[in-house]
């Protein structure tokens, strides 16, 4: 299996260290690049074809050209269709988490949790899988129907704790990659 293509953005020189060390302690994945902002990553985005993730931070401040937060993310997601999102922030509702697995995110990791989450994140994304964080999985699937049946109808199954959240959903084989708007 060839090695996935990690993309990293974050503002803070020192969450990039310890995400690219983190991220190089799975050989499954190569982290070719760690960009300062919005722009920075969107301007690598499109000199690079063969990226496979990008984990970027949900608020990086100061880019007015590509906005931050929602519209930044909902920005990544439409421009970039081939590449699978994870967001990484420090503070989230379960109503924006809510809408960023709508726009089409593949995980939300949070900065407060145990660093081994952003692996399990990982981890699922290459098993064609999309991570829930704990404790807010079952608030989507019960909330969202819409939320879990595009994820079927793109092959894709909620990972790690979010299980028991989507018992209730028909099973689907994740054979194929998934494909995104």
């Amino acid at each position: 299996m060839d090695k996935k293509r990690v993309v990293i953005a974050d503002d803070h020189p020192a969450v990039l260290y310890a995400l690219n060390n983190l991220i190089a302690l799975d050989s499954r994945f190569d982290v070719i690049s760690c960009t300062k902002s919005a722009a920075e990553l969107i301007r690598f985005l499109r000199n690079e074809n063969h990226v496979d993730i990008v984990v970027t931070d949900f608020s990086m401040p100061n880019d007015s050209m590509y906005g931050d937060g929602v519209r930044y993310v909902k920005y990544l997601v439409r421009n970039f269709p081939g590449r699978r999102v994870v967001v990484f922030s420090d503070y989230i509702t379960p109503s924006l988490v809510f809408s960023l697995y709508d726009y089409g995110v593949s995980a939300v990791v949070l900065k407060n949790h145990e660093p081994a989450e952003m692996l399990q994140a990982l981890n699922c994304i290459v098993s064609n899988r999309v991570y829930y964080p704990p404790g807010v999985n079952r608030r989507i699937c019960a909330c969202s129907r819409k939320i879990c049946m595009r994820f079927h109808r793109a092959n894709l199954r909620c990972c790690a704790s979010s299980r028991a959240a989507c018992r209730s959903r028909p099973s689907r084989p994740t054979s194929i990659a998934a494909s995104r708007r």
